[in-house]
């Protein structure tokens, strides 16, 4: 950088010397101008006179080409030098423009760093919000009691913390609807509920009846390593001990065959994939709804409930058994072979 500024100051000084040079030069094509007319009238009153003097008209002959020679070398120095400068004004102006444009370039890279660190951050969030996401989700559907449609508290949640990241707006056109802004208190009326419930039963004021759940997700065996893949809808599938294994919308882990039925099924993405990313986004925007293709290759979110138009939520996907396995990873039907 100094370098450059080196090379403005030199050619700044350039300008600045032939600037002072070329003015000196039409000061002195001026005089010279002048005396090459007084030389010029003087050569021609001599040579008009009634009686010539030819010394008198040699002297002025000599001295009216020596006026014009200097006019006419000044004239050439002057267009010489204005041809320099000019030049060096040119330089000039593109070293300017080249420093300008260099300092804008800058500040847009340092806007695209400010960037691609804010997207980084973002990214990171929103990694966290998706297993946050999916173990509210587990917990509402093994501990959670279901309203007369069969949802559970999960959708209120998920709302709320959209509104708390910004994602969603933090106002409303309904004064009347509770707006929650947070998680924890749009938790928190599901809460005093179960603390409630479970007051009772410890008194005995109520049976003990268990929300109906799916069996729980049970260990993978060793011989299945667990993928990481998107899920477009909710599916089930039966366990290597004969259970049953539900799993939501969006990102999860499942065994390899089982991912790999999804993934062959249409429902199941890679998280690296334009689908899964574009899955992810309609859910980060609105937990509670429903993925549906678009007839372009893509995906659009759809709000579920029945209820006001709204598409019910699909049945879970059936993604099959996983395959049997004995401790050492050995397929039982071909031990038994």
């Amino acid at each position: 950088m100094l370098g450059r500024r080196d090379v403005l100051k030199r050619i700044e000084a350039e300008v600045q010397d032939y600037e002072t040079r070329h003015a000196g030069v039409l000061r002195r094509l001026d005089a010279a101008a002048t005396e090459a007319e007084q030389a010029i009238a003087a050569q021609r009153h001599l040579l008009t006179a009634q009686h010539v003097d030819a010394a008198a008209a040699r002297k002025a002959a000599d001295a009216c080409r020596l006026a014009t020679d200097r006019r006419a070398a000044l004239e050439d120095a002057g267009r010489s030098l204005h041809a320099d400068l000019e030049h060096a004004r040119g330089r000039l102006a593109a070293e300017r423009d080249r420093r300008f444009r260099e300092s804008a370039a800058a500040e847009v890279e340092v806007g695209a760093e400010k960037l691609e660190a804010a997207a980084a951050e973002l990214s990171r969030a929103a990694v966290a919000f998706d297993q946050a996401r999916e173990k509210v989700a587990s917990v509402c559907r093994d501990h959670c009691e279901k309203d007369i449609l069969g949802n559970d508290a999960r959708g209120g949640i998920f709302t709320a913390a959209a509104r708390q990241a910004g994602i969603l707006p933090r106002t409303s056109e309904q004064p009347w609807v509770t707006l929650h802004l947070d998680a924890v208190p749009a938790a928190a009326e599901t809460v005093e509920a179960m603390r409630t419930k479970a007051r009772a039963i410890r008194a005995g004021a109520m049976p003990v009846v268990k929300p109906g759940t799916p069996d729980p997700v049970p260990a993978p065996s060793i011989a299945w390593p667990v993928v990481r893949v998107v899920l477009a809808r909710a599916a089930v599938y039966r366990g290597s001990d004969g259970r049953n294994v539900q799993v939501m919308t969006g990102g999860c882990d499942l065994p390899e065959p089982v991912a790999a039925r999804a993934i062959e099924m249409g429902i199941g993405f890679q998280p690296q994939s334009d689908q899964a990313r574009q899955i992810l986004g309609i859910l980060a925007v609105n937990p509670a709804a429903r993925i549906e293709a678009n007839g372009i290759g893509g995906f659009r979110g759809n709000n579920v409930g029945g209820i006001y138009g709204r598409q019910p939520e699909l049945p879970p996907a059936n993604l099959g058994a996983l395959p049997d396995v004995d401790r050492d990873g050995v397929f039982l039907a071909e031990a038994a072979q």
